[in-house]
């Protein structure tokens, strides 16, 4: 499986999932932004926050932290939204250090105890939650499930996490090239 497949899997589908950001949203209200999502012509869907006393929308795009055009495989709009949300400093320009600041928030929210616990007791316990979560190929969901066990689970996004900070950032950044051994 390769690292961009094991992101989409891993990172992008879980921490995107409507149910998980909402349980970390009522676990840390924020006393200015909601999370939400909005329908997006390439990809579906776009991941914003909202400001919840101005009405201002926060969008990744917008704000020029993501350029899907340039960076082909930035797909990290949902990553955006829950930093702008949950991280006291503000996202540098700096493409590299970007990807660094956001791999260290989910890093954070993964030592939440009551966040994992929350999550565990309303999703991966959870038997009618089986088959929520897909493998991903190609970019695509597979037909296969993803294990729901709390620990497998875990070990698997902090895998991804490892590989993101070691050369996985170079992925989204231009035409998404890289290569595992020179780390490109």
């Amino acid at each position: 499986m390769r690292f961009e497949d094991r992101f989409y899997t891993f990172i992008n589908q879980i921490f995107g999932d409507v149910n998980v950001r909402q349980i970390y949203m009522e676990l840390h209200p924020h006393e200015s932004y909601v999370l939400d999502t909005e329908e997006d012509e390439e990809h579906g869907f776009h991941h914003v926050a909202y400001n919840i006393k101005t009405g201002e929308k926060i969008c990744s795009k917008q704000s020029r932290l993501q350029h899907t055009r340039v960076d082909i495989h930035d797909v990290l709009c949902q990553s955006y939204s829950l930093y702008v949300v949950f991280s006291k400093t503000p996202l540098t320009k700096d493409k590299v250090q970007k990807q660094l600041d956001i791999i260290n928030m989910y890093r954070t929210i993964l030592r939440d105890r009551q966040f994992i616990d929350v999550l565990t007791d309303d999703i991966l316990t959870n038997p009618d939650n089986e088959g929520l979560w897909k493998m991903f190929r190609s970019g695509e969901p597979t037909n296969r499930n993803i294990c729901m066990k709390k620990n497998v689970l875990l070990k698997n996004i902090h895998r991804v996490l490892n590989e993101w900070e070691q050369y996985g950032y170079n992925y989204f950044i231009g035409r998404g090239q890289y290569d595992l051994h020179n780390k490109i």
